[in-house]
């Protein structure tokens, strides 16, 4: 009952409760971290997308650039062809188609060929080199009729890897020639470097057909044909040849029929975020960690403050019922005094202890008020000396009740003796009687006063040691408590 009025009888559920309350907060704090870590990678992937999407959209302005620069210098020069002729160009006319090359940075180099494909004239050098270009694609549409053709991705014969813009030469409808302006793929090599894409990046530039016109990084040999890609722009996530997963984005050119196409590594892209989950998971299980002992420490203080509350509440229970048999006893004994008081006064009777150690005599009851004794006492008790106890018995009977308290001391026999009391008035006769009682830790019966010799010699007989140096009191003790 105490318990259950000082709410320890339901602490144990009380905790199981905190328990529970620190288990759920621990579910739903990891919850919400796993779902602010999920939004944090979504947030990284579309970082990751939009950069794809800006860097296909600058490639494709800068190629667009690039090829429309290509197309009008391949362009004048074919003029050139047509006012000069392909021999012109490559005779006396030479320094100024020359000239063409030097003015536009972006132009590798320019080459013309003759009706049947042989090299004519390039702007390398004044002598053009022994080369059959019929074979090639660009010379095959453009002398089949094609305004303009975008030279797809083509590796030199000194290791260089091009692509360009090849011009028809025509006069009056019949084909004369080709111009063919070159530019280097690694020129878009260094964009990409620029802009930090990480490693397996790869940027590419795509004809309409799917034929590669750049790549980088540059190939060991001549890429294949490209997929064909949905729409004008667009932003997929596929996987590479050697199966790393990236986010490709490809984008028209605003003129060329050419689309820029940039492939970045998911892993690159997602590289900060899992920086970021590996710190942010360790500070959130070092914060777990810290809420679970905070928490356990609290448990176990609970525990041991409801133990303790418990003892308590079990102390005081048992305190109580101690005060309460007390309290009882205690007004047992008070009704028992009460009884002897009256049956006291009713009787005349009082009891009295003479305690020979001290010399003195304690009297109990209203009977000993008539005495004329002296020194202050409680109602109904007082404690006297014995002299003083004997000035209150008549004079004439002091000398037998010595006796016969000596006699009964000496013999342990019952005290039984009658005497007068001292003082004016009527004469009143008292009778006494008492059994002989020790005290605690004294022998059984009073023991007569003996000399120092005959305690030597009762030490001798109980073999007690160093007896001779001993004093009176000593041997006594000693005799006692062998």
């Amino acid at each position: 009952m105490a318990e259950a009025r000082h709410g320890v009888a339901s602490a144990g559920p009380a905790w199981r409760r905190l328990r529970l309350a620190l288990g759920a907060f621990a579910l739903i704090a990891g919850a919400l971290f796993g779902l602010a870590m999920l939004a944090d990678r979504e947030a990284t992937l579309q970082g990751g997308r939009i950069s794809a999407e800006n860097t296909a959209a600058l490639l494709a302005e800068q190629a667009d650039r690039a090829l429309r620069i290509a197309q009008l210098t391949a362009a004048r020069a074919a003029e050139m062809a047509e006012h000069h002729g392909v021999a012109g160009i490559a005779g006396d006319h030479w320094a100024e188609f020359a000239r063409l090359d030097r003015t536009t940075p972006e132009v590798a180099a320019l080459r013309v060929t003759d009706a049947e494909g042989r090299l004519a004239a390039w702007t390398i050098s004044r002598e053009a080199e022994r080369r059959d270009m019929s074979g090639e694609e660009q010379f095959r549409a453009l002398a089949g009729g094609a305004q303009g053709h975008l030279v797809r991705l083509t590796q030199g014969h000194r290791g260089v890897w091009f692509f360009g813009w090849a011009e028809p030469i025509r006069q009056g409808g019949r084909f004369l020639g080709m111009v063919q302006a070159s530019l280097h793929a690694e020129a878009f090599g260094r964009m990409a470097d620029q802009l930090d894409l990480g490693p397996g990046a790869e940027l590419m530039l795509v004809r309409t057909d799917g034929a590669v016109l750049m790549c980088w990084p540059l190939p060991s040999r001549a890429p294949p044909p490209q997929p064909a890609r949905p729409g004008d722009a667009g932003i997929a996530e596929e996987t590479g040849p050697d199966g790393t997963v990236r986010l490709v984005a490809w984008r028209m050119t605003p003129a060329m029929p050419a689309m820029a196409v940039v492939a970045i590594s998911r892993d690159h892209v997602l590289a900060p975020f899992h920086r970021r989950l590996l710190r942010n998971g360790l500070v959130f299980g070092l914060a777990v960690a810290l809420a679970g002992g905070l928490g356990s420490a609290a448990l176990r203080a609970g525990r041991r403050e409801a133990a303790a509350i418990h003892a308590a509440e079990e102390r005081g229970a048992a305190l109580a019922e101690a005060l309460s048999e007390r309290l009882h006893l205690l007004s047992s004994l008070q009704v028992g005094e009460a009884r002897l008081r009256a049956a006291q006064q009713s009787g005349g009777i009082g009891l009295w202890d003479l305690d020979l150690g001290t010399a003195r005599v304690a009297l109990a009851g209203d009977v000993f008020a008539d005495w004329g004794l002296p020194g202050p006492g409680s109602a109904g008790f007082r404690s006297v000396p014995v002299r003083a106890a004997l000035r209150g018995i008549h004079p004439d009977d002091r000398g037998a009740l010595v006796a016969a308290v000596t006699g009964a001391l000496r013999t342990g026999t019952r005290l039984a003796a009658e005497f007068r009391l001292a003082g004016p008035g009527a004469e009143r006769w008292i009778g006494v009687g008492a059994p002989a009682r020790p005290l605690e830790g004294a022998p059984a019966r009073p023991q007569r006063a003996r000399s120092k010799r005959e305690l030597l010699e009762r030490a001798r007989e109980l073999g007690i040691r160093g007896r001779s140096a001993m004093s009176k009191q000593e041997l006594l003790e000693a005799i006692g408590e062998a």
